[in-house]
């Protein structure tokens, strides 16, 4: 998110959590708001539930397809006006809303904010909706009415432009109100109408049968239903074939009559949009005699050529290429045809490197020729070469150009294929939301008359992250795979299917189910006759079965890991070897054998520690982050659960190590050093409790608090929703107090107020939103910790120690700059100059301009501090990709990558970024939380200041100051942090969320290359 413009925001973008701002109170006139008032004022003195509000004001219409709990009648649906303007939306309802906003703001129940969302959904408000039902399952997480109100809320969403991934959100979400509330129609209804909008046939079908098996007899809703089901049932359209397939069905006929009599026929003029068909026609209608003979023998030898390579007959399909250019014809469409053929084995035949050259030679005559079939072929075979290279970015940008120019030529049914393959990137790369888009685009279409296509493009949503995320889609998407490849009697893709619903039972809780499963996919292996398939599929089974016994049989899952492990053994499999290791020590820890689940272990960071050198200090891809964090994570647990406390301490930062290589900065460090400016408290947490170590005097300490992952994520979100609503402010204390209670004093409890004049933080990722500075800082006192102390927060617990040096920062030269554009998407920031100019005043000397690219790459090589007031893009998925807006030469803002901005040698020691979340990183990441303040840490800044969540131009501008005045004194920056926040906490008329945000972190200096951390770490060990 990008800092918002004024008193309001003002950016398009979807806000995110922490910055939920409820706007339907301003549609409304002061007409409608009286009238409303007067309206359904009565009805809050009623015993009646928040949504009777709504019900009453909607009366007898209906605006969204789903249906809503709460007691709505049945109507038919009535389609939004052009543009979806808000006076089309009865005043009634937006009394309503406005109604209900004002009970939020005063009571932020969940109740209430359930009422808010179902408003905002009838008004077509369809963002402010999600948000509030969101915040209605934050505060209620296992209540089916608000699980099946938001799936309708994704569903109306998506249908009007909205993002892809919102329909698997909405299965998932009414999936699990179906388990929780089998008798609820409204849940059964919006499942149903999920999976019909993924386009899976078999399974909506199914699911419209179960609903109107329970609620068939229900007036108006059973006869949409069986309407739905029909739609639902009825056969896909078969995707005609390709102009290209036409024309090459033209050419084996004439090519077939041709070469035995070449007088005898000749080639009709060829209809296609591909240039090759036309070139290929004009020198077929010019020869004559023997030469349209050795013409037609060409084009005959080069499809059967293609044939041969289709059934991967690599050396044959070759030889015929070979041959074809051998006899020297000097027809560019036949030459360049063959040369496709012969680099497509090259690629195929283990010559990738070969084959990469010849393509790049033969792309600008296929561009300059117009031959858009063959160049889309050559796109492919390189794309498919940068990806395997591990050149994401790369190859995503080849599967795209493969993608429209495929369909440009009207083959819809490769140019589906095409777009599978950047999904699969998108997803590698870690954009799953945009991966979602291109499935979708799939599942959409038609039937594409391709039996392996049409498993794939069922496969390939199920995998990774909708098997973790999303299972009901992964299992509705398995099921509806299982079926097709029974009906097409393919058993190795029998197999494939079954162990994605094997997988996807397991995430969701069915051991047994999952067992039962994978045993019937196993059979349907055995009676696959393709040795090769067999050996793909093997692994992934027995990689599935590990994942579902190891909690019940923990002997078989470690067999079953082992087996695995030993087929895949390739380093395109590394991240599933990384799990492998986590399952196998799981099921050693199941058996009580901890020697075991160390050794396990140990190997999984034995093949970290590889790619960490194979690719030096480039990034990993988000997966292999995520399976790296695993390990290291089950490590930390191990040891701590053995009460080694040093051990545990030790192996998390090297967790925090594989991205950032803090330790390989960190040189000679001691726990005491690491606490010699004040206790350090860092965090781990697991899905059934909380680890808390704490580093003081030198000694370390360690708490396991038992509070759920789940809860842990809940109670942020509620804090970071109450601090965003106008009015809460009175439920703050009650949440605060909760937080803290399982955070913050299991490690403050044996800490002195007194003593403490810094507490550095090692955050968990699921505890990045939360301002510690707010929190109490102990159960029986009223101080928070603001009151008490500054917090500082750190990438690694060795990144805390206190570097060599005199103390304070150097303050010799600091440049305040400032980038006021926006970018079409963000607003102009009108107050970003006046913080630059109020900062300059602060210090002597100081460079106030504007931040253009060039000016902040070399302020960032010479100034000591650096302050930045702008816009920010921060990719919380990949902080590295994140981006700042700074102002080009016409004054216009732009986003420049991260990685330009500190590709040079960066000398600053402190760099301020006043701009929205840049402090955010997702929250399941092994990342400590530090987005993109983490990027600058990494790149040698000493001090970041930051923001944890969208921040306002006013506001932004007067804690900065107050920031500065406190540096220009002397004062380290979590102390000038500390000293905005504690004189704006003492103005009524500011907001917690308006300075609690600010966050300061820190990271020792790099020291000279080559040196050693004397924390020792156990050896890497060998299996026996």
């Amino acid at each position: 998110m990008a800092r918002a413009s004024g008193s309001d925001r003002t950016e398009r973008d979807a806000p995110g959590p922490a910055t939920r701002r409820w706007s339907l109170l301003a549609a409304l006139s002061i007409t409608c708001a009286v009238a409303g008032a007067v309206a359904v004022g009565w009805s809050w003195r009623r015993p009646v539930s928040p949504v009777a509000v709504v019900v009453d004001a909607v009366g007898e219409s209906r605006t969204v397809e789903a249906r809503l709990t709460g007691g709505f009648a049945f109507a038919p649906l009535t389609s939004p006006t052009r543009d979806d303007q808000p006076a089309a939306v009865s005043w009634r309802v937006l009394a309503a809303a406005g109604q209900l906003q004002d009970a939020v703001n005063t009571s932020p129940t969940p109740a209430n904010l359930h009422a808010l969302g179902v408003a905002a959904l009838q008004a077509r408000r369809y963002d402010e909706a999600v948000l509030a039902l969101e915040d209605a399952l934050a505060g209620d997480a296992d209540n089916a009415a608000y699980l099946s109100d938001l799936a309708a809320a994704y569903l109306a969403r998506q249908s009007q432009g909205g993002p892809a991934i919102d329909v698997p959100k909405a299965l998932t979400a009414a999936d699990r109100a179906v388990l929780l509330a089998p008798r609820l129609p409204e849940a059964q209804f919006n499942r149903a109408l999920a999976l019909s909008a993924l386009h899976v046939r078999h399974e909506g079908t199914r699911a419209w049968d179960e609903y109107l098996q329970a609620f068939g007899q229900e007036a108006g809703w059973s006869d949409e239903a069986r309407r739905r089901r029909d739609e639902a049932a009825r056969e896909p359209v078969l995707l005609p074939p390709s102009p290209a397939a036409v024309v090459e069905k033209i050419l084996d006929e004439w090519a077939a009559v041709a070469v035995p009599t070449p007088n005898a026929a000749f080639l009709p003029a060829l209809s296609s949009d591909d240039a090759l068909y036309t070139d290929l026609t004009a020198a077929i209608g010019s020869a004559r005699g023997e030469t349209t003979r050795a013409l037609a023998q060409a084009v005959a030898d080069l499809r059967a050529a293609d044939a041969e390579m289709a059934g991967s007959q690599w050396t044959s399909g070759d030889t015929l290429a070979a041959a074809v250019l051998a006899r020297g014809l000097g027809v560019a469409p036949l030459d360049l045809w063959a040369r496709r053929i012969r680099l497509s084995v090259a690629f195929y035949a283990g010559r990738a490197a070969e084959g990469r050259i010849e393509a790049e030679r033969m792309l600008p005559e296929l561009r300059q020729r117009g031959y858009r079939a063959l160049e889309a072929d050559v796109v492919l075979r390189i794309a498919a070469f940068d990806y395997s290279s591990g050149a994401y970015d790369q190859a995503l940008a080849g599967y795209q150009r493969v993608t429209s120019l495929r369909e440009a030529i009207g083959d819809l049914k490769m140019g589906a294929s095409a777009r599978l393959a950047a999904a699969e990137a998108l997803r590698t790369l870690g954009r799953v939301s945009e991966a979602w888009e291109q499935y979708l685009r799939v599942l959409s279409i038609g039937a594409l008359g391709d039996v392996t296509l049409e498993q794939v493009r069922l496969q390939s949503p199920t995998g990774g992250s909708a098997i973790a995320d999303m299972p009901h889609v992964a299992l509705a998407l398995g099921r509806e795979c299982t079926h097709l490849a029974e009906a097409a009697g393919r058993a190795g893709f029998r197999a494939i299917c079954g162990y994605l619903e094997a997988r996807a039972l397991n995430r969701l809780g069915d051991a047994a189910a999952a067992e039962r499963r994978l045993a019937l996919a196993r059979a349907a292996l055995g009676e696959e006759p393709d040795e090769t398939l067999k050996r793909r599929i093997l692994p992934e089974l027995s990689f599935a079965e590990a994942e579902i016994l190891w909690a019940t049989k923990p002997a078989l899952a470690v067999t079953a890991a082992q087996q695995a492990a030993q087929a895949f053994g390739s380093n395109s499999t590394r991240h599933r070897l990384l799990a492998l290791a986590v399952l196998e020590a799981r099921a050693h820890r199941r058996a009580a054998n901890l020697a075991g689940a160390e050794v396990a272990l140990l190997e999984g960071v034995a093949i970290v520690e590889e790619q960490q050198r194979l690719i030096g200090r480039a990034d990993f891809l988000p997966s292999f982050i995520d399976a790296t964090w695993d390990v290291f994570a089950e490590l930390v647990d191990l040891k701590a659960s053995q009460d080694d406390a040093g051990a545990a301490l030790q192996w998390l930062d090297r967790g925090y190590d594989v991205r950032r290589h803090w330790q390989a900065q960190a040189g000679r460090v001691s726990w005491r050093d690491v606490s010699a400016a004040g206790p350090v408290v860092a965090y781990l947490s697991r899905p059934d409790a909380l680890w808390v170590w704490v580093v003081r005097d030198g000694t370390v300490t360690q708490r396991r608090v038992t509070v759920s992952q789940r809860a842990l994520v809940s109670h942020s979100a509620r804090l970071a929703r109450l601090l965003t609503i106008e009015g809460a402010g009175a439920a703050l204390p009650a949440e605060t107090a909760a937080v803290a209670a399982d955070i913050l004093w299991p490690a403050t409890s044996g800490l002195s107020a007194d003593d403490t004049h810094r507490l550095a933080l090692v955050l968990d990722p699921v505890l990045q939103h939360i301002p510690f500075a707010l929190l109490p800082w102990s159960q029986t006192s009223a101080r928070r910790v603001v009151d008490v102390t500054a917090t500082v927060v750190c990438p690694s617990v060795m990144a805390c120690a206190s570097a060599p040096g005199p103390d304070g920062v150097a303050r010799t030269r600091v440049a305040a700059l400032y980038s006021s554009a926006g970018d079409g998407e963000l607003a102009p920031l009108p107050l970003a100059r006046v913080e630059a100019e109020r900062i300059g005043r602060r210090h002597a000397g100081a460079s106030v301009d504007v931040a253009s690219e060039a000016t902040l790459i070399a302020e960032l090589g010479r100034a000591d501090v650096v302050h930045f007031a702008g816009h920010a893009a921060p990719d919380e998925r990949y902080p590295g990709r994140s981006m700042l807006v700074v102002t080009d030469a016409s004054g216009a803002g732009v986003r420049v990558p991260l990685g330009r901005l500190l590709a040079s040698p960066v000398s600053a020691q402190t760099v301020l970024l006043s701009a929205c979340r840049t402090s955010a990183a997702e929250q399941r990441r092994g990342h400590g939380g530090t987005g993109v303040a983490g990027e600058f840490l990494r790149a040698g800044v000493r001090h970041v200041v930051a923001t944890q969540w969208d921040v306002q131009d006013l506001p932004a501008s007067d804690v900065m100051d107050l920031v500065h005045e406190a540096l220009a004194g002397g004062a380290q920056p979590w102390d000038a942090v500390r000293h905005a926040q504690q004189v704006l906490s003492q103005d009524p008329n500011r907001r917690p969320r308006d300075w609690a945000g600010y966050v300061a972190f820190t990271a020792t200096s790099a020291p000279a290359r080559g040196s050693v951390s004397s924390v020792s770490m156990p050896p890497r060990a060998e299996r026996p």
